[in-house]
C-alpha cells in the first residue's frame, strides 16, 4: 500500500486543494481473503490528515474511511489470463481522495490501517 501522487493545488490565496492516491501494488487484496473481508478484526483501509499552522475547510474529513484495496493478482486459475476474457474489475487496487485545507503550513497524510500498517507524507502549503 503506497501514496502514489500527493498534489497540491491553489485554489485561492487561503485555500489550496491537496489530492492523494492510495494504491496497493501487492499481489494481495488489503483483506487477504475474501472471506476474511467481513471480520471485525480486518478494518479497512483509514485516511488521517494533521495540520500544522493551517485548517481543513472540513474538519469532519480529518479520519474518513478509505476501504479495502484489490491486489493486482486474480489467483490461480480464474481463467482471466486468457485470450478471450473481456471482463474487468476496473481500478479496484487504487482510490483518489481529496482535501481543502485553509491557510499556510504543513500537512500530514497518514494512510493505512491495523493489518497492513501505515505511510505517511507531509506536504508543505504555502
Amino acid at each position: 500500500m503506497a501514496l502514489d501522487d500527493v498534489e497540491s493545488e491553489s485554489l485561492s490565496p487561503e485555500l489550496t486543494r491537496i489530492t492523494a492516491t492510495v494504491a496497493n501494488h501487492g499481489y494481495l487484496p488489503t483483506y487477504i481473503l475474501a472471506s476474511a473481508k467481513a471480520l471485525t478484526h480486518n478494518e479497512p483501509l483509514w485516511a488521517d490528515v494533521r495540520c500544522h499552522g493551517c485548517e481543513l475547510a472540513d474538519p469532519d474529513l480529518a479520519h474518513r474511511e478509505i476501504g479495502h484495496l484489490d491486489g493486482w493478482g486474480r489467483g490461480l486459475f480464474d481463467g482471466s489470463g486468457a485470450l478471450y476474457y473481456t471482463r474487468t474489475r476496473g481500478t479496484t487496487g487504487a482510490r483518489t481522495l481529496s482535501w481543502v485545507v485553509r491557510g499556510r503550513g504543513v500537512v500530514s497524510l497518514s494512510v493505512g490501517s491495523c493489518r497492513v500498517g501505515w505511510t505517511t507524507r507531509d506536504v508543505r502549503i504555502g
